[in-house]
């Protein structure tokens, strides 16, 4: 986000950049919000994993990274930050980037916007052998009704080329997503113990 630098002591003078990229943040939190109720859609329905509503793949925008200002008595003249844009299956990735620079158009004013990765997602159906089967392994071992532990991932994995590469496959194994990069990150031993047996069933289900 782009401003004009002064003297601290007249900032009237200048334009605060961090003032700027904070507007815009307050408006990408806004915007979070909306994605996630589905206020806003440019999408086509799907069909495949996410069909199901309780499986449904919520996007998801977040601010992770912010930096500016060179000098306490500097008003800045420039400030970065970043997004990460969680794309659901059902969404078209340049309606989504589309809809980035609009809230950008709207409170950043001035700004220069570059994609740092991008990446989309995938999705097989869930009648598909291999989500059957690990649903039957699950509900085998008594782990509640395996359907139920069946979702959308949100995360990025090497699942993205494998099913691209027409190869049925799935993301799955112990711990929880709500652990991923916390502090106290860790898996339970007994969920490992559990997956071991499910993926076992698995295997054994698909003939191997």
């Amino acid at each position: 986000v782009k401003g004009r630098a002064t003297h601290a002591s007249i900032p009237y003078a200048g334009i605060n950049a961090i003032v700027r990229a904070c507007k815009a943040i307050g408006a990408f939190e806004a915007y979070a919000m909306d994605i996630s109720k589905g206020s806003i859609s440019n999408s086509s329905n799907s069909t495949g994993m996410i069909s199901s509503s309780k499986r449904r793949c919520i996007p998801r925008c977040s601010v992770t990274m912010i930096a500016g200002g060179v000098k306490e008595n500097i008003v800045p003249d420039e400030c970065s930050f970043t997004i990460d844009r969680r794309v659901a299956p059902y969404e078209d990735v340049k309606d989504v980037i589309d809809e980035i620079k609009a809230v950008l158009d709207a409170y950043a004013e001035e700004y220069e916007m570059s994609i740092i990765a991008e990446r989309s997602p995938v999705c097989i159906d869930e009648s598909s052998i291999i989500v059957r089967g690990l649903s039957d392994a699950l509900a085998s071992i008594g782990m509640k009704d395996g359907d139920d532990l069946l979702y959308c991932f949100p995360g990025s994995t090497d699942n993205e080329h494998i099913v691209r590469e027409g190869i049925e496959s799935i993301v799955w194994g112990p711990g929880s997503i709500e652990q991923a990069h916390a502090v106290d990150e860790h898996i339970e031993i007994d969920d490992v113990r559990r997956c071991a047996y499910a993926l076992a069933l698995l295997l054994s289900r698909l003939g191997y």
